[in-house]
């Protein structure tokens, strides 16, 4: 899987202030051409159920206009951080998804990764990591 950006100790203490995060970088990275719109869609996606895995683990994502092509971001933060999760564990990984308003690839996308995220042996690895290339190479 071919990541936007990975992104290591960063330092967010909110759900609220990770998806005004993940939705600057996306528009940094030209991803999207609106933080705003992206954290407007992060919050409606979010308001249907949450994307909260287990493990620590959530898969963020938005699909709205203001998408300009798909991009997906590993966040590893500094501090767990308050998410509903499934098993109600403290966040500390991200896989945070731009969607484009027509697109229905997402679907495989979100597949594939939460599947991948279910191996044991990727958690594992996820754990160790402590670098940028550490993280890319658990998913090439």
């Amino acid at each position: 899987m071919n990541f936007t950006k990975i992104i290591i100790d960063s330092d967010i203490a909110t759900k609220e202030e990770l998806f005004k995060y993940i939705a600057k970088v996306f528009a940094e990275e030209k991803v999207v051409q609106s933080a705003d719109d992206f954290v407007t869609a992060l919050n409606e996606r979010e308001s249907q159920v949450s994307t909260g895995l287990m493990d620590g683990i959530a898969i963020p994502h938005g699909k709205c206009s203001s998408v300009l092509s798909s991009g997906a971001l590993v966040i590893k933060l500094k501090t767990p951080i308050d998410y509903t999760t499934l098993d109600d564990s403290l966040v500390n990984y991200v896989f945070a998804l731009a969607i484009p308003e027509n697109s229905d690839t997402h679907l495989d996308t979100l597949s594939n990764l939460s599947m991948k995220l279910m191996e044991d042996e990727c958690r594992e690895n996820l754990e160790k990591a402590k670098t940028v290339e550490d993280i890319a190479r658990i998913f090439a």
